[in-house]
């Protein structure tokens, strides 16, 4: 019974519990089951804990990066296992937040999952189990960001000047809902994309005090070159085509920083190093080659509640 886990002190239960629900693959439940043994031996588990108690009572997370990596060290872990066990750890508290709030538990459920993923992601470009990008989970511990199926939606100021589309105004400073669109190892389903979308809309129409709805992202999957590399049916483009795109920002700086997200690597200082796998990454490494650029665009649209109910 998930709420006899919830009260139970012991971490073993808990962890095995969280990813059960949330489909670790078994072998990642092995190294952080063996990972968490050697935490709770070591001398850094009393402040661990500490810290995950200064979140049950503040609901911030605090230092617990700095926390995460001076454990680990101590332990002799690698500190993205750490991080990602912290964050285990934060989920049984966020669950009972929810709870107070009266937000589904469903929704919980759907933004914990994106601990799976991220850990996938780092095993995939650190060989590591654990998560490299620790900083990116406050947004849903502090209840910022959720998650509705396949996409992941928090409000921010809107940060452009204007954004004007069939009567409809945002300016500067208003609350729009910013879209991320996480790494799933799933196809973007555009049916998938638009319930999200419906999903956000209902959950955070309260919000937004008679302001008209915005979506907005900002995201490689908005560069126009797309559009050339691309099937117009692709889910990406399908994606990019729901928004007004509003700037368009080249990495004029490192433009093969956002490449990791295609080729699943870094780059090593050779285009030709990029696998070849998919037509997505055959497309850029191509594209790269020839010396293209890439960038990212900032996009926003006005939601209609009858624009995907036919998808």
């Amino acid at each position: 019974d998930i709420r006899e886990v919830m009260e139970e002190k012991n971490w073993d239960t808990w962890l095995d519990a969280f990813t059960a629900m949330t489909q670790f693959p078994p072998h990642v439940c092995e190294v952080l089951s063996e990972s968490l043994r050697k935490l709770e031996q070591s001398d850094g588990f009393d402040t661990f804990c500490d810290a995950l108690h200064n979140y049950e009572v503040s609901g911030s997370c605090g230092a617990f990066i700095e926390v995460c990596s001076t454990a680990a060290a101590r332990a002799q872990i690698h500190p993205y296992t750490a991080y990602a066990l912290f964050c285990i750890g934060m989920a049984k508290t966020l669950r009972k937040f929810y709870e107070k709030r009266g937000i589904p538990q469903q929704i919980w459920l759907e933004s914990m999952c994106d601990l799976r993923y991220k850990v996938q992601l780092c095993i995939l470009i650190n060989h590591v189990v654990g998560t490299h990008i620790p900083e990116w989970f406050v947004g849903f511990f502090e209840l910022k960001r959720f998650a509705f199926g396949r996409l992941q939606f928090e409000p921010r100021p809107f940060w452009l000047d204007q954004y004007t589309k069939n009567g409809k105004s945002v300016y500067k400073g208003d609350p729009v809902i910013f879209v991320h669109i996480p790494r799933t190892f799933t196809p973007l389903d555009y049916s998938a994309v638009c319930e999200a979308y419906d999903r956000a809309a209902d959950f955070f129409k309260k919000e937004l005090d008679n302001i008209p709805l915005a979506f907005v992202c900002e995201s490689w999957l908005l560069d126009p070159v797309n559009k050339k590399l691309l099937a117009p049916d692709s889910n990406i483009c399908r994606f990019a085509n729901d928004f007004d795109i509003l700037r368009v920002d080249e990495n004029q700086q490192d433009r093969f920083c956002d490449m990791w997200r295609i080729f699943n690597m870094e780059y090593t200082g050779n285009v030709g190093d990029y696998p070849e796998n998919t037509s997505l990454q055959r497309a850029y490494k191509a594209y790269l080659s020839a010396g293209g650029m890439t960038a990212r665009g900032h996009g926003a649209f006005f939601y209609e509640p009858d624009r995907f109910s036919a998808h």
